[in-house]
C-alpha cells in the first residue's frame, strides 16, 4: 500500500529555522496539528518518521508518538537517535520499545541495522511491528532479501563480485535514465564505492569511480576491472 510519508526529522537548517522538520519534536502539539491537517486532506494512509527527541535532555518520542496517533496517522517510524546526535553514538532501543508500548498503531524501528543480527535484535528487543533499513542498504540492495531469508530461517547466497558489479552498472543506467545522465552520474560518484567495498583492489576502483563524468566512463572502468579479476572470483 502506498503511503504518504511525512518526515519530521529532516535536519536542514532552513527547515528547522522555519519551525518545521525536526523542530516539531520540540512542539508536539504543533506536530499534532500538522499531522491532522495532512490526514484530513489525504486519501491515503499517512505515516510519520520521528527521532527519540531533540537532544539527550529532551527525549520525548513517547509523547510525540501519542499525539500523532491522536491525529490519525496510520503508523510511526522511529529512528533511535535524537536530532542532535545525527548519526553519532548508538540507537536507543529502550526508547523505541517505549514508543511501541505507548501506542496501538504499527511502529517501525530504524537505525544501525547493518547486519541481519542487527535487524533481529531490533525486532526482539523492542517488539516493533517492522524494521526500516537505511544506510545498511548502501551498495547492498540485496540486503533486504538477506534479512528476509534470515528471519525465515532460509539460506541466502551472497552475490558474487560479478553480480555486484552488474548491480552497480544497472543502478547507474537506471539513475541516468531517471535523472538525466549528468545528474545520475554525479550522484553515482558518491554511491558507486559502496558497491565495490571489500572487493580486490577496491581502493583503486573507488578512486577511479569517484571521477567519472559519463555512463560510458563507468562502464569502461567496470569492464576493465572485471578483466583484472581472477575467474574464480567472479
Amino acid at each position: 500500500m502506498t503511503s504518504l510519508i511525512s518526515t519530521w526529522v529532516v535536519r536542514f537548517k532552513k527547515i528547522i529555522k522555519s519551525h518545521a522538520g525536526s523542530y516539531l519534536l520540540q512542539d508536539p502539539r504543533q506536530a499534532q496539528k500538522v499531522a491532522k491537517a495532512v490526514v484530513d486532506h489525504s486519501k491515503k494512509p499517512v505515516t510519520v518518521k520521528i527521532r527519540t527527541g531533540w537532544d539527550h535532555q529532551h527525549k520525548n518520542a513517547v509523547e510525540v508518538a501519542k499525539v500523532l496517533e491522536e491525529a490519525g496517522v496510520s503508523a510511526i517510524t522511529i529512528h533511535g537517535r535524537t536530532k542532535s546526535q545525527m548519526y553519532s553514538g548508538t540507537v536507543d532501543l529502550e526508547m523505541i520499545k517505549q514508543v511501541k508500548q505507548a501506542v496501538s498503531i504499527p511502529v517501525i524501528g530504524n537505525g544501525d541495522i547493518k547486519t541481519v543480527e542487527d535487524g533481529k535484535r531490533m525486532l526482539e528487543e523492542t517488539g516493533v511491528d517492522a524494521i526500516m533499513i537505511g544506510r545498511g542498504l548502501l551498495g547492498r540492495p540485496y540486503f533486504m532479501s538477506e534479512m528476509v531469508a534470515f528471519l525465515n530461517g532460509e539460506e541466502f547466497i551472497e552475490p558474487s563480485f560479478l553480480k555486484r558489479i552488474h548491480l552497480l552498472e544497472e543502478y547507474a543506467i537506471h539513475l541516468s535514465a531517471r535523472m538525466g545522465e549528468k545528474n545520475g552520474i554525479q550522484m553515482m560518484r558518491g554511491m558507486a564505492s559502496w558497491y565495490v567495498t571489500g572487493m580486490p583492489n577496491c581502493s583503486q576502483i573507488k578512486k577511479a569511480l569517484s571521477s567519472i563524468h559519463t555512463l560510458k566512463d563507468l562502464q569502461q572502468i567496470l569492464k576493465d576491472y572485471k578483466k583484472s579479476l581472477a575467474s574464480d572470483l567472479l
